[in-house]
């Protein structure tokens, strides 16, 4: 098996906390985006997210993930 990793990049807006959803050891990848106190969780397929949350325009676009080589 190829020694591998997962990259994900996005332009992110009125983003107030960016975390494992677990915790900090946390390693399924398995982020969320939190503004304001509300979770988003945001499909990598969808290529963008645009919200008002709290009067604020969220907004999460140009999402993508890659795999690279590891090394």
């Amino acid at each position: 098996m190829p020694n591998v990793m997962l990259v994900v990049s996005a332009e992110m807006r009125n983003i107030a906390l960016l975390q494992p959803q677990a915790s900090s050891d946390d390693t399924t990848i398995n982020y969320f985006f939190q503004t304001s106190g509300q979770e988003i969780h945001v499909d990598i397929f969808g290529l963008e997210y645009r919200n008002v949350i709290d009067g604020e325009e969220v907004t999460i676009t140009n999402l993508e993930a890659k795999f690279v080589p590891r090394g």
